[in-house]
């Protein structure tokens, strides 16, 4: 006879390993241990502040969009203005102008 506690936890270990928010976060995890190893200075203030200087254009965006999502009015027109701004941007950067 199976043990019915037994099947239960195995399958709840099988339920939250299925869930894409984890393996999302796994991956994550994975890539910012992958890339600490491969890069001496991964670790460095510069570097981090790096990574939050550019996530947080990105985070930007993200509250945007999930305004947009969750009043069901989302289109394509968030990511053309997003690639727009950032040639703007560019343009502006190689033409010298303060940015």
């Amino acid at each position: 006879m199976v043990d019915r506690n037994q099947y239960n936890s195995k399958n709840s270990v099988k339920r939250i390993f299925l869930r894409s928010e984890l393996v999302v976060v796994l991956l994550l995890l994975i890539f910012f241990l992958l890339f600490s190893r491969i890069s001496a200075g991964f670790f460095s203030s510069s570097m981090m502040n790096v990574i939050f200087l550019t996530g947080s254009e990105l985070g930007i965006i993200a509250l945007g969009v999930t305004l947009l999502i969750i009043s069901g009015e989302m289109d394509l027109s968030v990511a053309s203005v997003f690639v727009f701004s950032n040639y703007v941007v560019l343009i502006g950067n190689q033409l010298g102008l303060p940015i």
